[in-house]
């Protein structure tokens, strides 16, 4: 454990714009259920910035990464949401490989969403029932927007999420495709 330095935490402040997380490779987690989904799934996670009090939460095996310590007050104005006091994590970006679809499973494909905390719903809803898989178009909403995670509520440790060019996806696909459209 060490003490937050303020060099940290401008770079932690930083991640939250796209450019710096796209250059980086990296987006931060807010809140102490959200971090512990993250450190709990395959999401490799560079570093933690706690209370001495989230601590107690993580368990040896679970301490594979820098954990920095600070005041719930210094914390909140950490991330872009007020109410976090308790944790905030900085995680890699996961690398896309190529996709293709399968015939055996349910993916849900969104063209053009612009709203976070829609797309964060989407995914928590997807999910909840079950579907591995959600495509977003190259013109939707960065995935790893803090708003995106956040309303994802970890569900994002759980369900694939790719900006994939949809055409070019579908392009080959022969199987049932099922639209909605306004």
């Amino acid at each position: 454990m060490k003490p937050l330095t303020k060099l940290k935490a401008k770079y932690i402040k930083s991640l939250q714009l796209k450019k710096n997380r796209n250059q980086e490779g990296c987006f931060i987690v807010e809140g102490e259920k959200s971090v512990l989904e993250f450190i709990r799934s395959d999401f490799k996670v560079k570093e933690v910035i706690c209370t001495e009090e989230f601590i107690a939460n993580l368990t040896p095996d679970e301490e594979m990464f820098e954990v920095y310590t600070c005041s719930a007050s210094v914390l909140s104005g950490l991330g872009s949401f007020k109410s976090n006091n308790t944790a905030l994590a900085v995680v890699e970006v996961k690398q896309d490989a190529d996709f293709k679809i399968r015939n055996d499973t349910v993916i849900l494909a969104i063209d053009q969403i612009n709203d976070p905390g829609n797309l964060g719903t989407i995914i928590r809803i997807a999910d909840w029932f079950g579907l591995e898989t959600v495509l977003l178009s190259t013109n939707s909403v960065d995935v790893y927007n803090p708003k995106v995670v956040s309303a994802s509520k970890g569900s994002l440790t759980r369900v694939n999420v790719r900006n994939v060019d949809l055409e070019e996806v579908f392009s080959d696909y022969k199987g049932n495709i099922l639209a909605a459209d306004l």
